[in-house]
């Protein structure tokens, strides 16, 4: 597993796991408050887009896949959302009664990561080969990751191919696909892998998604690695077309 998907995996899975013990607030109110209206925006490989104060240095960044935001200051210091420090000495009960001092490990995330809702998955595609009734071979499948499969759509792939070619492909959709349709599917993948080649720049970044305030969801993949998967799918839909009856594309 490649870095980015790695850091995707894990935000999805530490939000899922204590996205409710974190406070809601609202992104777009919080960039406004705490970046202000010239602030400066960055990405990470990690999937985080970072909102900057270009006066103070204070941010707010926000992680696209685990769908929660945190403040900083200009050093790089976890702030409540106001932008203030966090307090040093908070008095808590423990379970044996006891007074704790400080903010432990697991009262601090409440305090600094603020929950949007729903973490955005994206969704992975399956294209299913299926054979003749007088073809003695079984059906294969192929699943495209989530990355790549939001990638074709974000770019406009499948909206470009439905222009084309008088097709109705679309996301959360299965359709039954005929073999002269694979061919040309296959066809444009491989058009888009070589377009890609062209491309300078180590990673592509894209917009998967909006929440509901219009902020975007973004996401990077490896320039390297999307021409593998793309290669692979291509290879794949190349082979059903040679050898199998009919194909199915659950997108």
């Amino acid at each position: 597993m490649d870095r980015v998907h790695r850091s995707i995996t894990l935000a999805v899975q530490r939000a899922a796991a204590n996205s409710a013990n974190w406070s809601s607030g609202s992104l777009s109110d919080t960039v406004e408050k705490i970046a202000g209206p010239n602030a400066q925006v960055s990405y990470t490989d990690s999937g985080k887009t970072i909102y900057t104060n270009p006066v103070n240095g204070l941010s707010v960044v926000y992680d696209n896949t685990g769908n929660y935001y945190r403040v900083t200051n200009s050093a790089g210091q976890y702030v409540d959302q106001n932008g203030n420090p966090l307090p040093n000495n908070v008095p808590l009960v423990g379970p044996n009664k006891t007074t704790q001092t400080g903010v432990p490990s697991g009262i601090r995330p409440t305090l600094i990561r603020r929950n949007r809702g729903i973490p955005m998955q994206m969704k992975a595609s399956k294209f299913i080969g299926t054979p003749s009734d007088y073809q003695a071979s079984e059906e294969i499948e192929f699943q495209l990751t989530g990355e790549l499969s939001e990638w074709l759509f974000a770019t406009r792939f499948w909206q470009n191919f439905n222009a084309t070619h008088d097709t109705i492909f679309d996301q959360f959709e299965e359709d039954e696909v005929t073999i002269e349709l694979v061919k040309q599917v296959a066809a444009s993948i491989f058009a888009r892998i070589r377009d890609l080649r062209t491309v300078d720049q180590p990673s592509v970044e894209f917009v998967y998604r909006r929440l509901p305030d219009g902020m975007p969801v973004t996401a990077q993949i490896a320039k390297d690695g999307l021409i593998e998967e793309m290669t692979r799918l291509g290879e794949f839909l190349t082979l059903i077309a040679e050898r199998y009856a009919k194909a199915t594309f659950d997108l």
